[in-house]
């Protein structure tokens, strides 16, 4: 099986790269190729250039074969500054006549300038202009020269500057943005969503996503190791002209900073790539890399020619043991894991795609919170960043390819051929090291290809690529149509079905030698803090109740998964709403509405079903639904569920108890009560003894604001942003669970408005604004910190409620 290795976060970190983070930077425009070596001690710098780009939405008429707008000269002095990343079609106003798949928000094109300085360095060295993701067909242009085109919005890429760069002058990068033509069937967004860099490397460097890192652990008992033993290998470039002797040193740090073990050895260098430098290492007692325990290691390769330093480059990785097994699921560390995973599309609200680092590492952890420990990045790879956060908090990764065979295949041309397969080339470079992915998937309900000769044709080429390029992993391709006589997953290494649960012990009988996940399951419909359907209004009741006939709802897909010990686990659809797909209903729906937590990450309750099954045991867990506010409906029977872990729930309404009743295996508890005004109370017990309580009470009118933030420290970097939660409550402090009170904000301080959002479907309130409507008591501001430090105050005020403030400090 696959003894799976370990990770890598690409040239981002290091142990001399410099992060400047500043708009002038030394950098080396080279003269070419072909120069002599000469060692000059030059550094590798990585700069983030993110901020003071100059934005203008829709396209030049220009007929010109350099559009205006590409032109070093141009004049962009009125075009708005924006900060990356930036998502713009977040910003366009909701239509009905727009594509419903991509939330009704339609798509233009827009153009990116950005003016900066480039000093002159050592000769020799080459400049990078790299783009972590521009959603999508981007064009780039360097002092009015055309770098390239690149049209998949989900891949990373980089262009060598070196002779179109003007060392000690104005440089102008000019990028147009075209998103019009989609790539999914779910909001994609539009911009330089992920963030740009200028880099330079010396004339004898590693190469572009240059590191593999794998490891072996030895003598494997409960979980630990007593030896690991690590395979660095390394590409390293020589642009020069001449053959060169270099020594490459390779330091293997732990989580303290310690060094633990290191390596040399001494290579002949041609002119160009000298692929897979090996070097051989071991560590002893290591920590092991797991969902539970996310221990990371670093190594630092080093390059060296005449004993001088000519290039430094920091891979973090970590060592583990995953098999992947038909009898016993997945194994980690030699210990059973069950996959209890999300799956999800990029986008928050408020910000759309153009997501900050910090944020991204906020949603990882409101899925950690409920005992998820698995991530499916549906359907594309995602912000290297996000797989940085799985990595360091312990979630296992899916990582899947976006396009089916070629670069960019559409649907209506199911021959085209596949002999381009650059962009699942790019992902896996890219993404090998990082310890938190245990598999690669080649695609998504490919179901017109699925069991055809070219579709398997093309299967088997993305396959071995894959291979290729990282032996170390499972590969994969999530089927939806499985059958017996169209099987689309010859050899491969796991199964990946969505749905079909029906089909689990057939799929399993009859591929004896494959382990099977579930890709996806559930497909349960619900709305935040609503419990009837309401097709007017596009809300669904939050009761696990509604689900489409191709799908079930939670707790049925959960047991299917969790009986069955074999089976590896799977991704549940999703963990976020998302824009895009409205499911049941379309217009006034703007968002599906799969997820255990709606768009600003507030949790419905089916996100306490999960918890009461996906956390320690030891860990109690009790939720009651509905709410307790039903005016008018006095005397009237309201069904009422309560989520719990305990084996007991008993049920008290107004002080009197209901009784116990048994919590079934993957079920909850359920009474139905007549309505008056007080409060229900629901407390678990477990093996007799009392485990956990829950208390909802009927609320009284909104009296205040109450604003709390996950995140109250923010760095100054104009980028990072505070979710600020905004409850609407009584006089007494409890929600208000009907709530609709409009939220005006404003910002003292060094910080900014940045998105709106209430997770309400059908809201077609603008997220690019300053203010938003309370939805079921609840709505979300997204407070973006400046380049400058200090105490940054968020006022929120609600026409006949007190003025509410909180306090945010930027550094």
């Amino acid at each position: 099986m696959f003894n799976v290795i370990s990770p890598k976060s690409v040239v981002r970190s290091g142990a001399t790269l410099l992060f400047l983070g500043v708009l002038a930077a030394a950098f080396t425009p080279a003269r070419s190729s072909a120069v002599p070596f000469v060692s000059s001690g030059t550094q590798r710098t990585k700069t983030l250039i993110d901020a003071g780009w100059r934005f203008r939405p829709l396209d030049s008429t220009s007929t010109n074969p350099i559009p205006d707008e590409a032109g070093a000269s141009y004049d962009d002095s009125s075009w708005r500054t924006v900060q990356l990343p930036h998502d713009y079609v977040v910003e366009n106003k909701f239509s009905p006549d727009a594509d419903s798949d991509h939330g009704f928000l339609p798509t233009n094109v827009a153009w990116y300038r950005k003016h900066i300085h480039v000093p002159s360095v050592a000769p020799g060295a080459h400049l990078w202009l790299e783009f972590d993701g521009v959603y999508r067909d981007s064009k780039v242009w360097l002092n009015g020269t055309l770098l390239g085109e690149h049209q998949s919005g989900y891949t990373s890429f980089y262009y060598d500057v070196t002779d179109t760069a003007k060392p000690g002058a104005d440089n102008v990068i000019a990028v147009r943005v075209d998103p019009s033509k989609t790539e999914g069937w779910f909001y994609e967004g539009g911009g330089i969503y992920r963030h740009v860099w200028l880099t330079t490397v010396p004339p004898i460097h590693v190469g572009h996503w240059g590191t593999f890192v794998t490891s072996t652990v030895e003598g494997l008992s409960n979980g630990t190791a007593s030896s690991a033993s690590i395979l660095d290998q390394t590409d390293i470039v020589n642009e020069t002209s001449s053959p060169e002797t270099a020594t490459v040193e390779t330091d293997i740090i732990d989580g303290t900073g310690a060094k633990v073990a290191s390596g040399t050895t001494d290579v002949n260098l041609g002119p160009g790539l000298t692929p897979a430098v090996p070097i051989k290492l071991s560590v002893t007692n290591p920590h092991l890399w797991s969902p539970d325990s996310p221990n990371m290691y670093s190594a630092e390769t080093t390059v060296l020619v005449g004993n001088k330093v000519v290039d430094s480059y920091d891979t973090p990785f970590g060592i583990r043991d995953i098999k992947v097994d038909p009898n016993l699921g997945l194994l980690v560390n030699g210990l059973h894991v069950k996959i209890q995973g999300t799956c999800n599309h990029q986008d928050v609200a408020g910000i759309g795609i153009g997501v900050p680092d910090n944020m991204l590492a906020w949603r990882v952890s409101k899925l950690k919170a409920f005992g998820c420990n698995g991530y499916r990045m549906s359907h594309n790879p995602p912000a290297v960043e996000l797989l940085d956060d799985c990595d360091q908090q312990g979630l296992l990764v899916l990582d899947e390819n976006r396009h089916f065979g070629t670069t960019y295949i559409k649907k209506s041309d199911l021959n085209t051929p596949y002999n381009d397969l650059t962009d699942l080339k790019d992902m896996v470079l890219r993404d090998r090291n990082h310890p938190s992915i245990y598999a690669w998937s080649m695609g998504n309900e490919e179901v017109a290809l699925e069991g055809t000769p070219h579709g398997y044709e093309i299967l088997k080429a993305m396959r071995d690529t894959t291979k290729s390029i990282d032996p170390s992993r499972p590969v994969t391709i999530v089927n939806v149509s499985w059958r017996p006589d169209l099987d689309f997953t010859h050899d491969l290494d796991i199964i990946s079905l969505n749905y079909n649960s029906w089909r689990y012990d057939t799929v399993h009988k009859a591929n004896p030698a494959l382990p099977i996940e579930s890709s996806e399951f559930a497909t349960s419909y619900s709305t935040r803090g609503i419990y009837a359907n309401d097709a007017k209004n596009a809300y669904v009741a939050a009761y696990d109740t509604e689900a489409p006939s191709w799908g079930s709802v939670i707790h049925e897909a959960w047991a299917a998964i969790a009986s069955r010990e074999w089976f590896m686990g799977g991704f549940i659809w999703t963990g976020f709403d998302y824009r895009g797909e409205p499911t049941p209903y379309k217009w006034p729906a703007i968002n599906s509405g799969f997820g255990v937590m709606d768009t600003c990450g507030f949790a419905k309750d089916n996100y306490y079903y999960l918890k009461a099954n996906w956390v320690a045991p030891t860990t109690p867990v009790v939720h009651i639904l509905p709410h307790w506010n039903w005016a008018g409906r006095e005397g009237q029977p309201i069904k009422v569920w309560v989520y719990s872990n305990g084996d007991e729930v008993e049920l008290t309404v107004n002080g009197v108890s209901q009784g116990r009743q048994k919590v079934p295996q993957y079920g909850h508890a359920e009474w139905t009560i007549p309505y008056a005004p007080g409060s229900l109370t629901a407390v678990g017990y477990k093996d007799g003894k009392p485990f956990g309580s829950d208390k909802v009470e009927t609320a009284g009118a909104p009296a205040a604001l109450k604003l709390r933030s996950d995140i109250t420290k923010l760095n100054a970097n104009g980028e990072d942003v505070s979710p600020i939660e905004i409850t609407v409550v009584d006089a007494k402090g409890r929600t208000c669970p009907t709530a609709d009170n409009n939220v005006v904000f404003t910002v003292s301080g060094p910080g900014v408005v940045a998105g709106v959002g209430n997770g309400n479907p059908s809201s077609h309130e603008p997220d690019f604004a300053s203010q938003r409507m309370a939805f079921n008591g609840k709505c979300m501001v997204l407070v973006r910190a400046t380049t400058n430090g200090g105490k940054i105050v968020l006022h929120a005020k609600a026409d006949g409620l007190p003025e509410a403030t909180i306090t945010i400090r930027s550094h």
